[in-house]
């Protein structure tokens, strides 16, 4: 669903179903849809996984939010009848934004409500809107593909990381979240972390001014792999030190992940030509 680069909703596809049966009644056969869905919910409960997932991730200090597409009336329902509204510190609907999910303007409201810096955050979603939105804000997009779409559709939207089930979550927070890493750095006096997206890396090349000393006709990854290039080189040189580039790309000053390694790039520029 993913390959042309559009994006469906599960209750547009009922509409289109229902006008091929000769049923042209949009808001009657969402409310009908909805209402099917609600009561199953009732029925179902969260279920213990979920419920165990939630109160984990709060007994080790996280900081929970949501970017849904539910309305926030049928949300909060949905949240009070099943006891799991105090999990959440944030919760972002439709209603408060001219854009929604894939623009990572939500996530980056979300993550300002949580008081918390893209580098120190993680977004969980079953649908490529996830991970480009969530990628787009710089938080690290973890892909669960048990939904509509395959992993593959996950990891080309953005996923740095595919789990399985829910239950793997904590152990991928705590393994690999970004804070970690760059906590990690500072420890073992190495680089440790993750691969960061090309698409950041090459803005950030642009911002640095780097990208115009490269010829003209390279690719993105090209481009990317320069500003990893001159940063390593810078180390290996002794012109920079891994606490000042772990200081900057921590910095919560910035929200877009770009903007940081732009800085780091520039100050390895400068010093690399001094």
């Amino acid at each position: 669903m993913i390959r042309d680069g559009s994006f469906v909703n599960i209750s547009g596809v009922a509409i289109s179903i229902a006008k091929e049966e000769g049923v042209d009644r949009e808001g009657e056969v969402r409310t009908a849809f909805f209402q099917k869905i609600d009561d199953a919910m009732d029925v179902s409960g969260p279920g213990n996984e979920l419920l165990s997932l939630l109160n984990n991730l709060k007994s080790k200090k996280f900081r929970l939010g949501l970017v849904t597409f539910v309305r926030k009336p049928r949300l909060m329902r949905r949240l009070d009848k099943w006891g799991m509204s105090h999990f959440f510190s944030s919760i972002m609907t439709p209603e408060r934004f001219e854009r929604f999910k894939p623009s990572p303007e939500p996530f980056l409201e979300a993550i300002k409500e949580l008081d918390l810096p893209p580098i120190s955050c993680s977004a969980v979603g079953d649908e490529p809107v996830d991970m480009t939105g969530a990628s787009k804000a710089g938080l690290q997009a973890i892909g669960l593909p048990n939904g509509f779409f395959s992993e593959d559709e996950l990891r080309q939207s953005g996923a740095n990381i595919i789990i399985q089930s829910l239950s793997e979550l904590p152990h991928v927070l705590q393994g690999s979240s970004r804070e970690s890493n760059a906590t990690s750095t500072r420890t073992r006096g190495k680089p440790r972390g993750f691969k960061v997206q090309d698409k950041v890396l090459a803005e950030a090349a642009v911002k640095a001014g780097l990208r115009k000393l490269l010829p003209r006709r390279i690719g993105r990854g090209e481009v990317a792999n320069s500003v990893e290039a001159i940063l390593g080189y810078a180390w290996l040189e002794k012109r920079v030190t891994l606490d000042e580039v772990v200081s900057i790309l921590s910095d919560e000053s910035y929200l877009i992940p770009s903007e940081n390694f732009a800085r780091v790039a520039k100050m390895a520029l400068a010093r690399l030509t001094a």
